[in-house]
Formats: C-alpha cells, structure tokens, sequence
C-alpha cells in the first residue's frame, strides 16, 4: 500500500465519523433569532443608549438622590436653634405658699449658621461632581461596550459569510467527486473546514451575548430587551474627531468631573475647618422669665378697718438675662487640627489627581494618533483587494484552474484580513472614546 493510499483510507475513516452530509451543516449553525441585530433606519446609536443609560441606570438614580439629600440638608443648616420653654411650680409642704414660673430661651447662634450653610453648600457642590463623574465614566463605558459589540456583530457576520462560502465549496467539491474528477480527500477537507468554520460561528455568537449582556446592565435592560443597534464600525470610525489646543486641553483638565470632584473635597474641608473655629467662640442665649408667688404666714393681722385678715400676699416678677459659652479649656483644637490635615490631604488629593488628568490625555492622544495611522496602512481599497482575490479565487477553483487548498488558503487569508482592519477600527474607537472621555465629555 502506497502513502497516498494510507492517507486516503484514514480520512476515509475521518470522514465517516467526524462529518454528517452537508445539509446537516447548513443545519448545525441555526440557531434562535438573535436578540442583537443591526438596523441603519430603525436601530439607536451610540449615543442614544448612553443618553438611555444616564436617564434609567439604577446606581444613576441614587447617585441624583445623594444630590436630593445634600441639599436637604444644606436647607436644614440655613435654620436657627429652636427656643425653649421651661415651667416651674412650687407647693410649700404643709403650707399654702406656691410659686409658678414660666422662662424661654432663644438661643442667638451668632457663629455657627453661617459655618453650618458653607459646609452643606459644599457637601451639594460635592456631591454634584459625583454625579458628573459618575456619568463621565458610565457614557465611556456604554461607548466602549457599544463599539465591542458592533465588533462582535461584525465578526459574526464575516464568518457566516466564510460559512457560506466554505459549504457552497463543500457542495462543489462533493460533485467533482461524485464525477470522478477529483479525489475524496478533497471533499473531506472540505467538509472538515466548514466544520471548523461553524464552530467559530457559534463561538462568536457567545461573544456577541457576551457583549450584550454587558451592554443591558449598564442599560438597565433585561436580558430578554432586544438591542437594535444604528451604526456600523465604518459609521464609528467616520464620526469627525474635532482638534485639541493647548487651551482647550487645560480647560478639559480643569472642568473635569473628577478633578471637580477633589476641589470639591478641598472646598468642604476647608469650610469644616471654619465650622470647628466658629463653634469654638463664645456662644449667648438671651432668655426672659416670669413668676408668680403667693406667700402668707399662719397668724392674723389687722386690716385697714381694723377686722383681722390673714397674711398673705400675691407677687408678680419678671426676669431677664443672657447665657455665655466660655470657651476656656475646650476650643476645638483637636478637631481644628484633624480638620486642618484633612484639607492639606484633600489638596494633594486634587493635584494628583490634576497630573493624573494630563498624563491620561496625553497618553490617549498618542494612543489615538497611532491607532489612526494603523488603520490608514490598510488603504482605502486594501479590504476590497481581498475581496476580490477571494472572488477571483473561487471562479478559478469552479473553472479547475485552482486547487482547493489554493481556495482555503484565499479564504482564510481574506478572513484576516476582514479581522485585522475591524479590529484596527475597533481600536480606534476605543481610543477616541477614551480620549473623550479623559476630556470630561459626557453627552
């Protein structure tokens, strides 16, 4: 028995068990409806789901509630103490003599309003960068998913289309063994690559539900919510990117959710600082009173007419007076230190965070410039010379001027091709998108 003989009963054997008739493959890739789909006219774009992520994403709606509560509190602080109101009453024991008295107290609270209303007019600001910061990096990641999806849909696409071409290959390729004009290896290479090329359909229809299903979390959707998306990676990739000067960068750094958010923190304690300095002041509370005494002893007097008449007597008074603070011993030295530390901390917090900022756009500019420049070494025609190829490719093989492995070989190398430039362009858009988002933008 020659090699070539050995080689032919082996994938005879192969053949026989590893491949099914090609109707069955043309079966093996159907699947239920995708959830997922791709519609130019009635799909939403990217920004349109990250307005719907911002408007319904749970953890959104309770960042805004922390804004609620802030400046609930900060009406809360803009209030003076309430006064108070004391009652008195005595009964001598065994006797007839009583006294009642009736006080209030207003406390002035000369210091600590105006303290309290800086501090809770922070806490709002404070709480207001949150947000901002919470929707910068919540519109940057639904762009991110967004685009992986488009991708993944992308990719799926193309290999159905390698699916497609690789079973009419097959079918072919069963005939002109059928007819005697080519070997039967040649029919189960065939029916192998489609096997193979099917497998990588289902692997990437799992990445697309992967995909997804990280997109409806951030959207709030359920995992049964259909996702119709507008745009393609071309549609993406041609969006006009607006350029940056110098000033225009240092107001992106500025203007930042989050370096807003640490001159937020420096703000708040810097006013919790004055709040600890005023409370430490003499504090006064004014306060008036009124008392009613009925006094008497348990012998007789003479009256006016000169009767006997008890002793006795009713008394009205009337009391004024003030209460001091005295700030001697305790002056909030402890907490004015903490307090103070907390603020120098909060100011390093903030440049750090400014440095961050910089070197983040910077880097992402860079990261932008030679993804850019990767995707412009394609070409504009690079995608349909191997289209083309493939074409070309084909008619020779259906014509017997090539051979199958000639035709294999074309389609995978079209298929790289295909990966290749989307994933430049995924590339690119991950990098504009992160550079937007460096820059603060959130719709």
């Amino acid at each position: 028995m020659t090699r070539r003989q050995g080689f032919r009963i082996i994938a005879g054997v192969l053949a026989a068990g590893l491949v099914w008739p090609i109707g069955a493959h043309a079966q093996s890739v159907a699947m239920p409806p995708s959830r997922v789909s791709m519609d130019p006219v009635r799909g939403q774009t990217v920004e349109e789901l990250v307005a719907m992520a911002l408007r319904q994403s749970p953890d959104g709606s309770a960042a805004r509630a922390r804004i609620d509560v802030a400046r609930a509190e900060a009406e809360q602080a803009q209030r003076r103490p309430n006064p108070m109101v004391s009652f008195e009453r005595r009964d001598q024991m065994g006797g007839t003599d009583n006294q009642t008295t009736i006080g209030i107290a207003v406390p002035l609270d000369l210091y600590g309003r105006t303290g309290r209303a800086a501090v809770s007019a922070r806490a709002v600001e404070a709480a207001t960068a949150d947000v901002a910061e919470w929707e910068r990096r919540r519109a940057t990641e639904v762009r991110l998913l967004a685009a992986r999806l488009i991708a993944a849909l992308h990719h799926l696409h193309v290999q159905e289309e390698i699916v497609a071409t690789n079973t009419q290959t097959a079918q072919l390729t069963a005939a002109r063994v059928e007819a005697g004009s080519a070997p039967a290896v040649e029919r189960d290479a065939a029916l192998i690559e489609t096997r193979l090329s099917e497998v990588d359909v289902r692997r990437m229809r799992a990445d697309v539900d992967t995909a997804a299903a990280a997109l409806r979390s951030l959207l709030g959707l359920a995992p049964t919510s259909p996702i119709v998306l507008k745009q393609s990676l071309e549609d993406l990739v041609a969006m006009p990117v607006p350029a940056l000067t110098d000033d225009q960068i240092q107001h992106a750094v500025d203007t930042r959710p989050d370096v807003r958010q640490r001159e937020a923190a420096v703000s708040l304690e810097i006013a919790r600082v004055d709040l600890l300095k005023r409370e430490a002041r003499p504090e006064i509370s004014v306060g008036a009173s009124y008392m009613r005494m009925m006094a008497g002893f348990p012998q007789l007097g003479v009256s006016p007419s000169g009767g006997l008449t008890p002793i006795a007597g009713t008394f009205h008074s009337l009391a004024f007076g003030a209460t001091v603070s005295l700030p001697w011993s305790n002056r909030n030295q402890g907490s004015i230190a903490a307090a103070t530390a907390a603020s120098a901390a909060a100011g390093f917090e903030r440049d750090r965070q400014r440095i961050a900022a910089v070197n983040d756009i910077d880097a992402l500019r860079r990261r932008e410039g030679e993804a850019g420049a990767a995707l412009e070494a394609f070409g504009e025609g690079f995608r349909d010379l191997a289209s083309k190829n493939l074409e070309v490719m084909r008619e020779s093989y259906q014509m017997g001027r090539a051979t199958l492995l000639d035709l294999l070989a074309e389609t995978r190398r079209y298929l790289a091709v295909e990966n290749a430039i989307a994933s430049a362009m995924l590339e690119l858009i991950e990098a504009r998108v992160a550079l937007a988002g460096a820059l603060g933008e959130i719709r």
